[in-house]
């Protein structure tokens, strides 16, 4: 069986929604994974299968403008199509995902903050005793250096 292209699929697509015609066989092959078909756009039940939107929350975000969508209908018709518009899908979940991470470290931050402030807490020693230890040592290490140095 040959796998269809993207246009080959999209015109028997059509085809089935129009008429009662038996559908080639070669349409009901599976795809592979080189061959995905990504959509630009999706119906109410795509946005569901794709990004687990809901009908009512993938609406929210339409009218909070946080994901693109377009409503296809005929000069005059009241009912239409609803389309998604699946990239600004993905934007708004990579935009979820940054928000959340940033959240956490803000989170993190302030637990130390707190953890660092508090009385029963053991404070850290200031960074100026610990560059005078690293100095020191450094001066030792060089001493023995140079006692060496002199012995051969």
């Amino acid at each position: 069986m040959i796998p269809l292209s993207e246009d080959q699929f999209a015109a028997q697509l059509a085809l089935a929604r129009h008429t009662i015609a038996p559908i080639e066989e070669a349409s009901y092959t599976p795809l592979r994974n080189d061959q995905i078909f990504i959509p630009e756009w999706t119906d109410m039940k795509g946005a569901k299968v794709l990004f687990g939107f809901s009908r009512s929350f993938t609406y929210e975000l339409i009218k909070r403008r946080k994901i693109r969508s377009i409503s296809i209908r005929r000069t005059g018709a009241t009912k239409g199509r609803r389309l998604i518009h699946c990239q600004s899908c993905r934007d708004f979940l990579a935009k979820c995902e940054s928000e959340a991470a940033e959240r956490n470290s803000e989170q993190i931050d302030a637990a130390n903050a707190q953890v660092y402030n508090s009385s029963s807490a053991i404070p850290p020693e200031p960074l100026s005793r610990q560059i005078e230890a690293i100095r020191a040592e450094n001066q030792r290490l060089a001493k023995q250096l140079a006692m060496k140095e002199r012995a051969r």
